[in-house]
């Protein structure tokens, strides 16, 4: 079985002698190939994305679980801002 990039090199040496129908079908193809490649990239940067913006709320959690810890160790050592 050839390979599509053979056959795209075959079909551009006979391009000129092709029918314009089957060009515009050939540039379709070719415009609809680079908007699948797009999305691909879209695809991986929205991911990218969620996957940082998960990250961020988890490290978020865990400060607000650190502060959270350090004011209640605090408050049990001593009575407050007033002590102080």
């Amino acid at each position: 079985m050839r390979r599509e990039g053979e056959i795209h090199e075959s079909l551009d040496s006979v391009f000129p002698r092709v029918s314009p129908l089957v060009q515009s079908f050939l540039k379709t193809e070719e415009l609809f190939q680079n908007i699948v490649e797009k999305s691909r990239q879209v695809d991986y940067t929205v991911q990218s994305t969620i996957e940082l913006a998960e990250f961020t709320v988890l490290s978020l959690h865990s400060a607000r679980d650190t502060v959270v810890q350090g004011f209640s160790s605090q408050g049990s050592s001593s009575h407050g801002p007033e002590s102080a």
